[in-house]
């Protein structure tokens, strides 16, 4: 069976953090009829992309007046920016958020359901992180939000972390090579980063190759770098910034040669090994608190259980232990803000494994809040013995 998965996705959501909590929605049965999505022709005559550019600009702005508590200068951007691409999901999603902060509950709502309408992946993505996002907490159990989260479970559960749907069995690993690929992506004022077969493990399990994303928070902004880790230390031993968030702000020539030639170097750095595709495991369920576990890959043959209460982390095979560890520096360092020091707890959000190697992924989210921003999220090298 072959397995590639597009990337690593590491992010800092939108808003807040998401709450590691479930919302106490009514009963299927008493919620109501969910809306229908837009046809191609509706989201064509009135959500189309717009000035993208001019709304990521705007989205930017937003944010930093977020950050500095200036809320009804925020939601003015966000709603320009809104106006300016109608299809922007990201700005969509700002806008629900600062309208919950600013009392108006029932235009957040409204902002949702066109998002669940839209009925884009980004789109989606979004509706069902509102139900996890702490500034949105006063609409987790509305019974029109609750609908459209269980229609999208319904329809099309959230992928596993890092895009993959599929495993691939212990048996058949050994002869499954990935292929790793980056390319630049877009024309004109737009540039991306397309990277396929990450996350992956070295043939003789001495290095991780990932393919790291930082959703920029509300920025969104389009970045990423290729990291190779070593496998036995956990550590970053080389890491090749393809393009950085900032740099995305204003796309230009100069921009798009400069982010081919890096490309090339990580091309090189990645060149000379034989590369394994690593196995995703399954998103978290349900679960009350900040602290998740335990997790099962996907294939259960191999008897792989990874528990994290932070910081630490205990994972068995079959059954028996193979590593328990506390893991100190996986937590996050103590910040100050303005209304003075706080935490951000750690939680196990997915994972990765070659079970052949006996290497894994783990990915690790943060909570946060308005005055307390989550770091990004980490993934976790850990090699088995």
């Amino acid at each position: 069976m072959s397995l590639t998965h597009a990337w690593v996705v590491v992010v800092a959501l939108s808003c807040a953090a998401p709450m590691f909590a479930e919302a106490a929605c009514p009963p299927a049965a008493e919620l109501p009829t969910v809306p229908a999505v837009f046809s191609a022709a509706e989201r064509a005559a009135g959500y189309a992309e717009g000035d993208l550019k001019a709304a990521q600009k705007l989205n930017s702005e937003g944010f930093r007046a977020r950050k500095a508590k200036k809320g009804a200068k925020a939601l003015e951007l966000y709603r320009q920016a809104v106006a300016a691409s109608p299809g922007y999901a990201v700005a969509r999603s700002n806008l629900a958020c600062e309208l919950v902060l600013a009392g108006k509950r029932d235009e957040a709502l409204a902002e949702l359901t066109t998002l669940f309408r839209l009925d884009t992946p980004e789109a989606r993505d979004k509706v069902r992180a509102a139900q996890r996002d702490e500034d949105l907490r006063s609409v987790w159990e509305d019974p029109a939000l609750c609908a459209m989260v269980a229609d999208l479970d319904r329809r099309a559960p959230s992928e596993p972390a890092g895009g993959a749907t599929t495993t691939a069995s212990a048996a058949t690993r050994a002869d499954l090579v990935a292929t790793l690929a980056i390319k630049p992506t877009g024309e004109g004022e737009e540039l991306g980063i397309e990277a396929s077969g990450f996350p992956a493990v070295s043939r003789d399990r001495r290095w991780v190759a990932l393919f790291v994303v930082d959703a920029d928070s509300a920025r969104g902004n389009p970045n990423g770098s290729v990291q190779v880790v070593d496998a036995k230390t956990g550590k970053i031993a080389t890491q090749k910034v393809i393009l950085s968030p900032d740099e995305a702000d204003e796309i230009s020539p100069a921009l798009r040669k400069t982010v081919a030639e890096r490309i090339e170097k990580s091309r090189a750095l990645i060149a000379g090994y034989d590369w394994v595709t690593l196995d995703a495991f399954a998103e978290p369920g349900d679960h009350e608190d900040a602290f998740v576990g335990p997790l099962t890959l996907g294939d259960d043959a191999t008897g792989v259980r990874v528990t994290f209460k932070e910081p630490r982390l205990v994972v068995t095979i079959a059954g028996e232990a193979v590593h328990e560890k506390t893991h100190k520096r996986w937590s996050a360092p103590t910040q100050r803000s303005e209304d003075g020091t706080c935490e951000n707890p750690a939680t196990l959000l997915g994972g990765f494994i070659d079970p052949t190697r006996r290497v894994l992924l783990i990915h690790l989210g943060y909570r946060g809040n308005d005055t307390c921003w989550e770091p990004t999220d980490q993934m976790r090298v850990v090699r088995l013995p």
